[in-house]
């Protein structure tokens, strides 16, 4: 067999900052549902429903920056 031959390349700083910001979100929805269910008693299937709608408003939250950066450029 041959060896491969290419290097891998490190996401760029875009990327980075994406995933970042994604980890950030995440921690911090985390933080919030433990918070929903033991103190303010909010159901289970209540919090679900909240994280759905979280990630996606997140979601479409980056597809409209990506969008305007691109429409720019």
């Amino acid at each position: 067999m041959r060896p491969v031959d290419y290097v891998e390349q490190p996401p760029d700083p875009a990327t980075r900052r994406k995933q970042r910001w994604r980890q950030l979100f995440l921690v911090c929805l985390v933080i919030c549902q433990f918070i929903a269910l033991t103190v303010y008693d909010i159901e289970f299937w209540w919090a679900l429903v909240g994280t759905v709608i979280a990630c996606g408003l997140y979601e479409l939250f980056w597809a409209v920056i990506n969008r305007n950066m691109s429409d720019q450029g």
